[in-house]
């Protein structure tokens, strides 16, 4: 943007030499670069707000990693609420192997309605996740009635989770699959909320 300065400057000289001169004429010829130069700056710094090109209080990889297990739900419910789903967390006990639930509506032939249900398996953890989180949001899918079952973590899956999690139509988010989302869908510190009400 530093070039931005100097073309700035020089239309500005411009505009004010021919005002000095009283050339409409030159006038003409630069008040117009000059709005469009106004355009190009506001577009670009628009775009970098739009795509958080400020990493100021962006949320990132090795921050969820210091979260605890209840504050990464209600942050994979904030995620997937930008993503465009609806998103519930479900009660802190009890909650049968399931820690959200997901819908999307999506409209079809007009006026019919179809709903996509989801069962989310939170895991923030530091070393695999094995079976049994795969496991569980299997017995999930069903107790909510849900379309799809999915199991994320900020770390890797073992061999044995991706080989069940394959055989049970199960969606798997790694590490690395976590960061990309994040990058698509970036999540900022000054929107998460990490008290018991989220609405």
């Amino acid at each position: 943007m530093f070039y931005l300065f100097w073309i700035g400057l020089f239309l500005i000289s411009g505009m004010m030499a021919a005002f000095v001169e009283n050339s409409l004429l030159s006038l003409w010829f630069y008040i117009p670069l000059f709005i469009l130069l106004v355009l190009i700056y506001r577009g670009g710094f628009a775009a970098k707000i739009e795509k958080g090109g400020s990493n100021s209080g962006r949320v990132k990889i090795s921050d969820i990693d210091q979260l605890t297990g209840l504050e990464f739900e209600k942050f994979l419910y904030h995620l997937f609420n930008r993503q465009g789903y609806q998103a519930e967390v479900t009660k802190d006990s009890n909650d049968q192997g399931a820690d959200l639930i997901l819908v999307k509506t999506k409209r079809k032939f007009f006026f019919k309605k179809s709903s996509q249900r989801i069962v989310v398996q939170a895991k923030r953890y530091q070393d695999s996740v094995g079976n049994s989180a795969v496991q569980q949001v299997v017995a999930a899918k069903g107790h909510y009635d849900c379309d799809q079952a999915m199991v994320v973590t900020n770390s890797y899956f073992t061999s044995s989770a991706k080989e069940l999690a394959s055989s049970n139509q199960v969606e798997l988010w790694n590490r690395e699959r976590l960061q990309q989302e994040l990058k698509e869908t970036p999540i900022f510190f000054a929107n998460l909320r990490f008290s018991n009400n989220l609405t």
